[in-house]
């Protein structure tokens, strides 16, 4: 028996006080403002990060906006989409690594928190979210006919599908919490499940290194969650894996598995399985230059003729950059939504496996998807899927990584004693 909802919330907050804040980013320039709420009227990208990520400094949360708008830039402009983010203490409060402590601890708790009840847990702090963000949008049924509700879930939907979740480690167990958030508010303000599930369906989300269990729910969000085989700790937060009873992977042979959890009309959810090995980090660097507005592949091949040939290295001349990372994070930094200005100039990041080359696309098709008017989030996520995860789509995505690959080897780049650029 679980203790009554209230009480697991009243225990979480009295042992993890915090103030979750809202930040809205809008320019390169400006620094992150507190929002009152999303405008639910343009597209937009609400960012869930692990736990550490839950105390990050200000300067971070630029850079987390600037590194999307570049994901983004082309298909979408950067005046047509705001980005937001949720941090759970203030970044101007406490030292970095107190806020970085408490918040891993936090998150391990909620997490474990969730899996004893994934389908109605949330803690305080998602239900802060959503009051502050979301709740202005919930109409109140209870006083409706069965013709209005459904005409106020026909409105709700066309808001919603303007917000696309990113969330990574953590803030995947976020994304699930908000879901149980939606479903208890609407519920409370009279509606069935059945006439919610337009509105919740709306909602896409994207996740990359899940930390906890994943379990059909209805409604639910339209999501597909991207895992790298080599992320043993997701692996066994979320239990993932090609063997999973309830699991039919497909493609097990292929860069990427695939498994569906769900219908695409009542929340389908699309696992991604990387099968990907390579820990190295590949990018691009620029000294004393700004990073030009160009595709990655173009930027590539700036720092590096087709050739095969070592372009001019001279301190004008973009360089390939490479360092070991973290499994449980590498495809959220090979999807380019990290990168780091140094000393000695750019260091930008390239999608260096197929799950980070199709992080990026989900982001973009969804963030597109949106911006063209009245986004049909569950067909429109599905067909996306259905689009890249296909052998010949992952072959020709391989080649691109391969590509890469070669690229830094002729660089030298590859060897373990060559210095990082």
């Amino acid at each position: 028996m679980f203790l009554p909802l209230e009480m697991r919330q009243a225990s979480l907050d009295e042992k993890y006080p915090s103030t979750g804040i809202l930040w809205r980013v809008d320019s390169e320039s400006n620094p992150p403002e507190r929002a009152g709420s999303i405008d639910l009227s343009r597209p937009c990208v609400v960012y869930f990060g692990g736990g550490a990520y839950l105390s990050m400094e200000t300067e971070q949360l630029a850079t987390q906006y600037r590194t999307l708008q570049h994901i983004i830039d082309g298909a979408v402009p950067s005046s047509a989409f705001d980005f937001y983010s949720f941090t759970l203490e203030s970044p101007e409060s406490g030292s970095v690594r107190s806020n970085k402590t408490a918040c891993n601890k936090y998150a391990s708790a909620v997490t474990d928190a969730y899996n004893e009840d994934p389908k109605q847990f949330f803690s305080l702090k998602a239900q802060q979210f959503v009051d502050q963000a979301l709740a202005s949008y919930f109409p109140d049924g209870r006083s409706m006919n069965a013709t209005e509700r459904a005409e106020a879930m026909n409105v709700l939907a066309r808001q919603l599908s303007n917000l696309t979740i990113f969330a990574n480690s953590y803030g995947t167990t976020f994304t699930q919490e908000v879901r149980n958030v939606l479903v208890h508010m609407l519920d409370e303000r009279g509606f069935e499940e059945k006439e919610m599930n337009p509105a919740i369906l709306a909602v896409a989300a994207i996740g990359v290194g899940p930390n906890a269990t994943i379990k059909p729910k209805y409604p639910d969000f339209s999501q597909v969650t991207l895992l790298y085989n080599e992320d043993k700790s997701a692996m066994a937060e979320s239990g993932i894996h090609i063997g999973h009873p309830h699991l039919d992977f497909r493609h097990t042979e292929q860069p990427i598995a695939r498994a569906d959890v769900g219908a695409v009309d009542a929340g389908a959810h699309h696992i991604l399985l990387s099968r990907e090995t390579d820990t190295t980090l590949r990018g691009v660097g620029f000294r004393n230059q700004e990073l030009p507005k160009l595709p990655l592949q173009e930027l590539a091949a700036a720092a590096h003729d087709i050739e095969g040939q070592v372009a001019d290295r001279t301190q004008e001349t973009p360089h390939m950059v490479h360092r070991q990372v973290d499994p449980h994070n590498k495809p959220l930094y090979t999807s380019a939504l990290h990168h780091e200005m140094r000393d000695d100039g750019i260091y930008y990041v390239i999608p260096s496996n197929v799950l980070g080359i199709n992080t990026c696309r989900f982001i973009t098709e969804m963030v597109k998807a949106s911006a063209q008017g009245d986004r049909d989030t569950g067909p429109a996520l599905n067909a996306a899927v259905d689009r890249f995860i296909t052998p010949e789509q992952m072959q020709k995505d391989q080649s691109q990584v391969d590509f890469f690959v070669r690229l830094h080897q002729s660089l030298g780049q590859d060897n373990p004693k060559s210095a990082e650029r």
